[in-house]
């Protein structure tokens, strides 16, 4: 196993920009493993030379993600400014990857208390079931009509797990 200053050394091999995308994508687990020969997941992360070289460095290990309080500090910031444009709350936890807490709680640290109470309980209605429930009939008749799950899911700001599992209800009602 590998430590987190290992990445700088993987830097050296892959490039910066390669083993900071491979860290962001990886950002809250506390390992990653590298697997002997390239995956389409990482080669989609960091392109195939880079791939391959970090399989050929690094194959068969684990290592240790890094916590990097900048790179933490510019995700809070862009999540902020998501939801400041209006981005779906339910969009935001889907695309960074967050639970409905952890979205409250990086904007409670980061933007102004009024500004915090004025979304709250929008935010709040709209990552709850709750929120989900308001907007039920609209998904169940899209459905119904033939749309799929996909695009159902991307028009309401939506995971598609949660579209099928609306759908299911439905066709059990």
């Amino acid at each position: 196993m590998y430590k987190a200053k290992d990445f700088e050394n993987i830097a050296q091999a892959i490039g910066r920009d390669q083993t900071q995308r491979l860290i962001d994508e990886n950002r809250g687990k506390w390992w990653i493993y590298i697997p002997k020969a390239p995956t389409p997941r990482i080669v989609e992360i960091i392109g195939l030379r880079a791939s391959q070289k970090l399989c050929e460095l690094y194959g068969g290990d684990r290592l240790r993600v890094p916590s990097s309080a900048k790179s933490d500090a510019q995700k809070n910031a862009e999540i902020c400014r998501a939801v400041m444009r209006g981005e779906p709350a339910v969009s935001v936890c889907c695309r960074f990857g967050l639970r409905g807490d952890r979205l409250l709680s990086i904007l409670r640290a980061n933007i102004g208390e009024a500004e915090f109470e004025t979304l709250r309980s929008e935010i709040e209605t709209c990552i709850g079931y709750n929120g989900l429930a308001a907007r039920h009939e609209q998904i169940q008749k899209r459905l119904a009509a033939g749309e799929t799950i996909t695009s159902v899911a991307r028009s309401f700001g939506l995971n598609p797990t949660w579209v099928l599992e609306i759908g299911k209800r439905s066709a059990k009602a």
